[in-house]
């Protein structure tokens, strides 16, 4: 067990986790938390009610660290405030699971306003620039070097086959593209500073981000994974724990996909 505690275990390590009130980053912090890593609960300003109310449950059972932080993450202004924040509770950075998405825009490309492209753009691949490189600025200063985990998309190697004939987002796909090459960029980058990059494409996950799309669409989702089923936000939390512990240090620039198979078609 002390071999595996070493590979996985995160204690002393200082975690943060964008997106942290939806359904893979609340389950992703638990995971961190639970590994020993004190944690930094971050998601839009008008959530701080519910990360307090998350961070204190998570701390009283888990026995460790959980602060929290709001800040939309496509505002350079913002991502600076929150990590200054974030820094000063836990005493500096040495994970950063950049999570925070978002899905909006019509449903054919040809129907799209152009703040809803703006919108994807900004905050799934603009968002993962500011926080990836405001998290790794920390790491640099405190010459200790780290992980960083971006939440890419299956969507972001295919288009989505949806339903009926339809093909989906163009917007939200391209974005979720950028983030994965983002990843690679950032990985030889930062390198040398034994900053490890990564990333994480979750196919359909039942995470609350695609709550209000049609029963129907879900079920045709799920015959359309090679295992019939879609997945759940604890069937990512793994790939998110392993990025971050020291059982991956030789990997960076990699994407795990985490999709049932689908990508496989």
């Amino acid at each position: 067990m002390t071999f595996v505690e070493d590979l996985f275990g995160l204690s002393g390590q200082r975690a943060i986790v964008t997106g942290a009130g939806g359904g893979i980053g609340r389950a992703s912090a638990r995971a961190l938390a639970a590994a020993g890593a004190s944690v930094a609960l971050v998601d839009l300003p008008g959530s701080e009610d519910r990360l307090k109310e998350q961070a204190t449950q998570l701390a009283d059972e888990l026995g460790a660290k959980v602060t929290h932080s709001v800040a939309d993450v496509s505002s350079p202004e913002d991502v600076l405030r929150m990590i200054n924040e974030v820094t000063e509770q836990l005493g500096g950075i040495d994970i950063a699971f950049s999570n925070a998405g978002v899905i909006s825009g019509a449903e054919l490309d040809v129907e799209i306003d152009y703040e809803s492209w703006r919108r994807n753009v900004d905050v799934n691949l603009g968002g993962m620039f500011l926080v990836g490189r405001a998290a790794a600025q920390r790491m640099i200063a405190q010459g200790t070097g780290g992980s960083i985990i971006n939440t890419a998309s299956m969507s972001g190697m295919i288009v989505n086959d949806i339903m009926d004939g339809t093909r989906g987002g163009s917007a939200y796909s391209a974005a979720k593209a950028g983030v994965i090459h983002l990843t690679k960029s950032q990985a030889t980058q930062w390198v040398r500073h034994k900053i490890r990059v990564n990333a994480i494409s979750p196919g359909y996950i039942l995470s609350g981000i695609h709550q209000g799309i049609p029963d129907a669409v879900m079920e045709f989702c799920a015959r359309r994974t090679p295992m019939k089923r879609l997945g759940e936000v604890d069937e990512v939390t793994g790939a998110v724990l392993y990025l971050a512990s020291p059982a991956s240090s030789f990997v960076t620039g990699s994407n795990l996909v985490v999709d049932g198979g689908y990508t496989c078609w």
